[in-house]
């Protein structure tokens, strides 16, 4: 019996028998045969492949294959995982519990729900920008409860806020929690950089153009965050648009495995210490 066979049929009969212990040491024996860590400098051109909205229910089967289509390109992804929800849908809690050594989970908000906000013109109901310190502090603890059964018991180091926008009383309380990066905006190295889809016009953006956003990004920085949704890519069903799907985010990983760049995460990133 082949290595991938006997890895799906020990998987499988472990999250039968919700045996964890014995799942998380084979799955980090796995783990450790197959990725390969990229040696990160301030020379390299790093791409870090961020998909957010990763939630029970909606566009599971979307998310899932843009993990895995990601992975076929030997690049890992950061998972921006809503936490509250998550144990309900049981594909989705199987795949972050086998495929976290392909991929890194972050925690994107507690629920992605908020109060309505204006910033800089624009409306958002944005969950950590108007939101005291206390209850902030109790979204990161119930958020990383939830998460840390899905990371090998350990606490995601990676916060994505709803939006991109997090205030500062909210940036404060996270450093008390096990928060090294926050991927927002006004954040620098691990702000998003190039997004696969143009929220003001509806429309997602052409492969160039992102090409052309990293390389801007690149000319003062060695790393390049692309933005993605899974809903980027569905129908009016919610389901994954094949057409879509290959011309734009196939396409995208096509064209960056040409480029000379390296994929890494935001934890790779911040234990290189650029």
């Amino acid at each position: 019996i082949g290595i991938f066979a006997m890895y799906s049929i020990i998987t499988t009969a472990l999250d039968n028998t919700n045996n964890n212990t014995l799942f998380s040491v084979v799955r980090n024996t796995w783990c450790n045969d197959v990725i390969t860590e990229p040696k990160l400098t301030r020379n390299d051109k790093i791409i870090i492949l961020r998909l957010d909205d990763v939630k029970s229910y909606a566009w599971t089967d979307i998310s899932i294959r843009i993990m895995r289509d990601a992975y076929k390109y030997n690049a890992p992804i950061v998972a921006g995982v809503i936490p509250k929800t998550v144990h309900e849908d049981l594909r989705l809690e199987n795949f972050l519990k086998r495929e976290n050594c392909n991929i890194e989970i972050a925690m994107h908000g507690w629920d992605h729900y908020g109060k309505p906000s204006e910033i800089l013109g624009q409306k958002y109901e944005t969950e950590f920008w108007d939101i005291s310190g206390n209850e902030a502090k109790v979204r990161f603890a119930s958020g990383m409860a939830v998460l840390k059964k899905y990371n090998n018991n350990k606490a995601p180091i990676t916060f994505i806020p709803p939006f991109n926008l997090i205030s500062n009383e909210a940036r404060g309380v996270s450093l008390e929690s096990w928060i090294k990066v926050i991927s927002s905006i006004w954040a620098w190295f691990y702000d998003y950089h190039a997004s696969t889809y143009n929220f003001d016009n509806k429309r997602l953006i052409r492969v160039e153009s992102i090409l052309a956003d990293c390389e801007k990004s690149f000319q003062t920085s060695p790393v390049c965050v692309i933005m993605i949704h899974p809903q980027d890519y569905s129908n009016s069903k919610k389901e994954l648009d094949e057409e879509l799907y290959h011309e734009y985010y196939i396409h995208l990983l096509d064209e960056l495995k040409k480029q000379n760049v390296k994929f890494a995460t935001f934890e790779q990133l911040y234990l290189a210490e650029l």
